[in-house]
Formats: C-alpha cells, sequence, structure tokens
C-alpha cells in the first residue's frame, strides 16, 4: 500500500513544487536596488553614494536587470558637484523601465500643481528615455516623455513640465538606457511653480 501511495504521490508533488517554484520565483524578482538616507533629500547629483548606489533612487543595476551586460560607475565626470551617474552599456532591453538600465524615483506632489523637471545628460552611442507620470495608490497618468539617440559629447539639459492631475499625489521619475553606449545623468532637480 505504501508503495503504491508513493507511486501517486511522487510525480504530483515534483509537479507542484515545480509549478509553485516557479511561479514564487517570478514574484519574488528583485527589480531594483536602493538605499535610503532622509538627509540626502533628491539626491539629484549622487553626491549621497552608499555601496556605490546612489541614495534614494531605485536603481537597475546588474544584479537586478537580467537581460542586460553593463557597469554601473559613479564618475568623476559632472555638471554640479563632483561626480554624476554613468552607465557603461554592451547589451540591454529596449523596453525601459526595470527591465533596461536605469533609475526612478517618486516624489509626493500637489494635485493641480505644475512641476519643472530639468536633466542633464552626456550620451555617447546610447539611446535614453526620460519618462514622467503622476500615481496614486490606484492609477497612473501618463505625463511627458523624451526619448533621444542623439551624441552629445557635452553636457546636455533635458527639460519636461507636467500638471499634476486632480486627485494624483505623486510625480514618478524614471530614467532609462534603452541601448548599448554610454550614458551618464547628473543634477536632476524637480521644482513646483510658485
Amino acid at each position: 500500500m505504501k508503495s503504491i501511495l508513493k507511486n501517486l504521490i511522487y510525480p504530483y508533488g515534483i509537479t507542484l513544487s515545480l509549478l509553485f517554484g516557479i511561479s514564487f520565483n517570478a514574484c519574488t524578482q528583485k527589480m531594483s536596488e536602493s538605499v535610503n538616507n532622509d538627509k540626502a533629500a533628491l539626491n539629484g547629483s549622487f553626491e549621497v553614494v552608499k555601496n556605490n548606489l546612489p541614495v534614494n533612487w531605485l536603481v537597475y543595476t546588474p544584479e537586478t536587470v537580467k537581460k542586460g551586460n553593463f557597469d554601473l560607475v559613479i564618475d568623476s565626470d559632472a555638471i554640479d558637484g563632483k561626480q554624476s551617474l554613468k552607465f557603461i552599456i554592451r547589451s540591454c532591453s529596449e523596453k525601459g523601465g526595470w527591465l533596461s538600465p536605469g533609475i526612478s524615483q517618486e516624489i509626493k506632489v500637489e494635485p493641480n500643481k505644475t512641476y519643472h523637471i530639468k536633466c542633464w545628460i552626456k550620451n555617447n552611442n546610447s539611446k535614453f528615455r526620460i519618462k514622467v507620470d503622476a500615481i496614486d495608490a490606484f492609477t497612473k497618468d501618463v505625463g511627458p516623455t523624451i526619448e533621444s539617440s542623439e551624441t552629445t559629447n557635452k553636457w546636455t539639459l533635458h527639460e519636461l513640465t507636467y500638471t499634476i492631475p486632480e486627485k494624483m499625489d505623486k510625480l514618478r521619475l524614471e530614467i532609462n538606457a534603452l541601448q548599448p553606449g554610454t550614458l551618464w545623468i547628473d543634477h536632476i532637480t524637480i521644482e513646483k511653480d510658485q
């Protein structure tokens, strides 16, 4: 009787453990890395770094972006302060978000207020996207996007303006590299109209 029961349960037990193991792994995949520091605020010039990560940013790193080959570097070439964030990309997804090298951050905002987002970029053969959205606990409003593959050997300012829709309370900024090359990011500011 024991051997009959064992023969019945054994193949199903493996199937169930594989099924639950696969779904558990898919749900627990780490999408970004982050280190927080309340004193660093936005940290838009990446001057505060811990464990080789700029604090207060969600960073899509080589550890979390599984289909990519790139390095994340804190670089001394900067437009503001002493350092910038540099991605050296050998391969990556063009989809963006947590599937591509990059950073994101969410900040509390006021509904019906206009915000100005500025970011300095240097780009060598890569393609990048700067994307702004408004979110709340249940919905997302797609805001403006800049996408460029222009190679610039000098720091170039990119600006977006966005009015937060009613009932939204967070602004989400995301910057991604979408193809191989080298991308520098520095001096990100988010300011509300007075």
